[in-house]
């Protein structure tokens, strides 16, 4: 138990010989052990145990001069420095450094209290009652093998758990700063991380009708006739959509609907988002090019780039699940009732149906004709000849510039706001990337994949080579520089921390000779807040040791 430690480490302060004396032969010391309490005897008003820890963890003259007598070896050349070497020589002569002033000298008294030498090297004492001294460990690659072989040996625990095993042995002034660097700096560490930083939402505007399309392919259940592809075009601002049933995905079918179905109808937009499948390569590409139409790719796993077609797609195969009645080989049949349901619908970011922003007015249903609506009323008191349809149509057309101002309007306030909660609720990064910095890639793949739960999470390291203005994805190359083909995701990368950096000997400022600058005066860090990091890798807001 704790009593009986410290009596064991009160005894090893001593050199001795234990040797076995035969009872008869040791009679004052067996009488001894064998005589009980008298009311004679004084009574002891030191507590034994406050006895042994005053001998244990302080050093007196007496003790002092036994010690040089046995020829013992204190203080280790080249171990401390500074304030914690000017503290091993007092404890090791109580004489007072020279230098110092009376309050100086009266802080060191204080603070020696609390530490001890054992075998030319220093200790402190714990806090805790009956916890072993820690080892105060003076030079900088020591710090690091101590972090080093309980950090790598123990299963490659997170800053916390590090900490506190270091902590308990181990004492050195800054000592969970330096845990948590090498822990973030550790590279198996970093592959495994769950942790994952979201870039800033960038929404982007549009002011006129297909001044912007989106382009995407969904996949279908195979009917008997071959259909099991749907591809969609979208216009930014009104929404309004084109689609057309495919039977095979390739370039050659998704370049014919671009021009029969947008271009055609529509003209030519100025900007066609779309993905980085096949598809979207050759007779697409070359298509966009002709027409100028600009092309841009978004990154791979990241649908929030193409977000307005990916959003539109629930609706659309929604409706042809209720109209299909689970007869999967009609949904072709159904697609363009889809549409067109779609395009007539009030959206709620412009407030506006597709339909009303292209003509002008509402599209008139079937109900509109049976139960006649302030539409066809109206049509049917104004409109009497020739003259009053053309004055009609320039109010329709004067009306519609109107309602696409306020469309564009509502538009963008409302991708704002989605900016705004997105970056109030999302783990946004903190610091910044910058071109030339080292990244890690996440292997996103691996989400899906239930037999490789042992790969590494993230891939790298990578270099950034290129960061387009105002947008979320990035062009990477390898540390050799060859650079990567595609774009990836902001949300895919995370800062890389070197380990050389950490292990490379840094040239340490010379500790001040004055012991009041609080340097190992306490127990190597604060508990609250290293529970603040309880997850372990992934603090990206400091820079790595240098």
């Amino acid at each position: 138990n704790a009593m009986i430690t410290r009596w064991l480490t009160y005894i090893r302060l001593f050199d001795f010989d234990v040797k076995h004396v035969a009872g008869n032969k040791n009679g004052g010391a067996d009488a001894l052990s064998r005589r009980g309490i008298s009311e004679l005897d004084p009574e002891e008003d030191e507590d034994v145990d406050a006895y042994f820890d005053s001998k244990i963890y302080s050093i007196t003259y007496d003790t002092l001069d036994t010690l040089q007598v046995i020829g013992r070896v204190w203080l280790l050349q080249g171990e401390y420095e500074g304030s914690d070497l000017m503290l091993g020589q007092y404890l090791e002569t109580l004489q007072r450094p020279e230098g110092l002033s009376e309050t100086e000298y009266r802080e060191l008294k204080r603070k020696s209290k609390g530490f001890l030498v054992r075998d030319g090297l220093l200790f402190k004492r714990s806090r805790k009652r009956g916890m072993p001294p820690k080892r105060v460990l003076g030079r900088r690659q020591q710090r690091l093998d101590a972090i080093r072989g309980i950090h790598d040996e123990v299963a490659h625990r997170g800053v916390l758990s590090t900490f506190e095993n270091v902590s308990r042995r181990y004492q050195w002034k800054g000592l969970y700063e330096d845990v948590r660097e090498f822990v973030k700096s550790c590279l198996e560490c970093q592959k495994r991380a769950r942790i994952r930083y979201e870039e800033p939402l960038h929404p982007t505007f549009s002011l006129t009708a297909f001044e912007k399309i989106g382009i995407d392919v969904v996949f279908m259940p195979e009917t008997k006739d071959g259909f099991k592809f749907i591809v969609i075009a979208r216009c930014d601002l009104t929404g309004w959509v084109e689609g057309r049933a495919l039977k095979e995905n390739n370039s050659r079918n998704v370049a014919k609907f671009l021009f029969e179905d947008v271009v055609c109808r529509h003209g030519c937009p100025l900007r066609a988002v779309m993905d980085g499948g096949s598809e979207n390569l050759k007779f697409s590409k070359e298509l966009l090019e002709d027409y100028k139409i600009k092309r841009t790719v978004i990154s791979a796993y990241h649908p929030q780039s193409n977000g307005l077609v990916e959003r539109g797609h629930s609706a659309i195969v929604n409706s042809l699940s209720k109209y299909c009645s689970n007869n999967i080989d009609e949904w072709p049949t159904y697609l363009p009732l889809a549409l067109w349901a779609d395009r007539i619908t009030v959206r709620r970011t412009t407030g506006f149906s597709a339909f009303e922003l292209l003509y002008g007015r509402d599209c008139l249903l079937p109900i509109d004709l049976s139960l006649p609506s302030w539409s066809v009323v109206d049509w049917e008191g104004e409109v009497t000849d020739h003259e009053s349809l053309i004055l009609a149509r320039i109010r329709q057309l004067d009306q519609r510039n109107l309602h696409e101002a306020q469309a564009a309007k509502n538009l963008r306030n409302s991708r704002l706001g989605n900016k705004a909660d997105f970056d109030a609720n999302k783990r946004i990064r903190p610091q910044q990337l910058n071109v030339g910095d080292l990244v890690l890639l996440h292997n996103t793949i691996l989400e899906h994949s239930h037999s490789r739960k042992l790969d590494d999470k993230w891939r790298g390291p990578y270099r950034i080579r290129e960061i387009p203005p105002d947008s979320t994805f990035y062009r990477l190359e390898e540390l050799d520089g060859t650079p990567l083909a595609a774009t990836f995701a902001g949300n895919r990368l995370k800062r890389f921390y070197s380990r050389r950096e950490l292990d490379a000997d840094r040239e340490e400022v010379s500790n001040t000779i004055r012991v009041g600058n609080g340097e190992n005066d306490g127990d190597g860090g604060n508990l609250e807040e290293a529970n603040e990091d309880r997850d372990g890798v992934g603090i990206e807001n400091m820079d790595v040791l240098t």
